[in-house]
């Protein structure tokens, strides 16, 4: 397969890329080819006009030759061939050239001439699509604007919504703290009810059943109150036991005069026992364990019925001595049998009736 050079027309092989004869680019020629061969073909055309000067000059020379060569005949005749030969070789060369030149330039002109109808074509084209999506653009701003006027408008009516709830939320705290109010005032009242049924029921108890009222501690005088004890006195339960009541061992003078120097002394003593009671407005009624008969057993751990002195805080020791001396004149009472007891051993009942009392020593004397 051959190709023809678009300068020289000449047949090259279809694998060349420059024509073998003139030396030119074989192929589709670019703008800036198709721009140079344009100016190329200016000159020539140039140079045509020129050669066109040349020959209108050289048939007025030959006109002038021939006037001279009237009286040469000869030598006219030979230059005027010569010059014919000349001129009609110039002439044909020039139609040559411009045919080549048409012939080379019209592909470039038709191919330009449609590529320009499809730049143009697509120009519209983009043109028409610009448009379409300036519309488009403008559409959507417009409904942008509107959809921004319908937000304002819906976030002025969520303000007024939630201004709504805000003053629904007041209330309802309101209304919530009125009803706790008034359910606090119901709980109160019930508790008072509840109250009220409670001590009257305690007190239904109490006056049936006085162990349940409240305890003191009770001696044959009277209660006892240990705020009332006078600094530097102790108090002492003085209690009697008789194993033989027909005939006491003991005599009555001799526990009085044990008595007196007591007081004098400064003790204060109890005599007959102290008791632990529980007391309502009308009944009194012993509970748990007391100081009188059998507290040297109870509480001293003695074996047996035997008189006895017991203390209850370490530091009296030397009281209770003081106290054994004054007893001599009613019974000798033996050290052995002065014992400290210590409360925290003692059942709680003990422990109660030591704090309610305020006692200090118990003295148990046996009449044998």
């Amino acid at each position: 397969m051959s190709i023809n050079c678009d300068i020289c027309t000449k047949s090259n092989p279809s694998t060349n890329l420059f024509c073998g004869h003139c030396g030119a680019k074989i192929g589709p020629l670019d703008v800036e080819t198709v721009h140079q061969r344009l100016l190329e073909l200016e000159a020539q055309l140039g140079a045509g006009e020129q050669k066109y000067l040349e020959v209108d000059t050289a048939e007025k020379v030959q006109k002038r030759v021939v006037k001279w060569a009237a009286a040469y005949i000869g030598c006219g005749i030979i230059l005027f061939a010569v010059l014919t030969t000349i001129v009609g070789k110039d002439i044909s060369s020039l139609n040559n050239l411009a045919a080549t030149a048409r012939q080379s330039v019209q592909p470039i002109i038709d191919d330009a001439t449609k590529k320009a109808g499809e730049a143009q074509k697509l120009a519209n084209d983009s043109l028409q699509q610009v448009k379409s999506l300036e519309s488009n653009v403008r559409s959507s701003q417009e409904r942008v604007a509107s959809l921004n006027t319908e937000l304002a408008n819906q976030k002025d009516q969520i303000g007024r919504l939630a201004s709504i709830v805000n003053e629904g939320q007041l209330k309802v705290k309101a209304l919530q703290a009125q009803v706790d109010s008034q359910t606090q005032s119901v709980v109160n009242l019930q508790k008072i009810t509840n109250t009220a049924v409670l001590s009257k029921n305690k007190e239904s108890i109490s006056a049936a059943y006085p162990m349940f009222g409240q305890h003191f501690a009770q001696s044959r005088q009277g209660i006892m109150d240990p705020s009332q004890k006078k600094q530097g006195t102790d108090w002492v339960v003085l209690d009697i036991v008789a194993a033989n009541s027909y005939r006491p061992s003991l005599r009555e003078d001799d526990i009085a005069k044990a008595e007196s120097q007591m007081q004098a002394d400064n003790f204060v003593p109890f005599v007959g026992g102290v008791s632990l009671v529980a007391q309502t407005r009308t009944v009194t009624q012993g509970v748990g364990m007391g100081f009188y008969d059998g507290s040297c057993q109870n509480i001293g751990h003695f074996p047996s019925l035997t008189p006895c002195i017991l203390y209850f805080n370490p530091q009296k020791r030397t009281r209770a001595l003081v106290l054994q001396s004054v007893l001599k004149t009613a019974m000798n009472i033996p050290d052995e049998d002065i014992r400290y007891i210590d409360p925290e051993t003692q059942p709680d009942s003990v422990q109660e009736l030591l704090r309610l009392s305020g006692v200090d020593f118990v003295v148990e004397l046996v009449s044998k």
